[in-house]
């Protein structure tokens, strides 16, 4: 069974991320992070909440009744879809 990545580590990432709009290479975001996990983890860590953010929403009540298209929500709010893979 896979290991479940705590939420915290993820909010902490996201948070460091929001904060550089541009972007930041993985050298640089391991610099920044206190206690920073191994390369590879990191690397890991970053390939989920790509996927997160790139999973389908569910509809709401503006698309469900027809009104059009809704945004992406933020990554942090993504990670309430993956419960399954994020410990809370």
């Amino acid at each position: 069974m896979p290991r479940v990545t705590p939420r915290t580590e993820l909010e902490r990432l996201v948070a460091l991320l929001s904060e550089h709009p541009d972007g930041l290479g993985i050298d640089a975001i391991a610099r920044r992070l206190d206690n920073a996990p191994l390369r590879r983890t990191l690397q890991r860590r970053l390939a989920l909440l790509i996927l997160i953010s790139n999973e389908p929403q569910p509809p709401t009540e503006s698309t469900a009744a027809g009104a059009g298209c809704t945004a992406a929500p933020p990554p942090a709010s993504a990670g309430a879809a993956c419960a399954g893979r994020i410990a809370g």
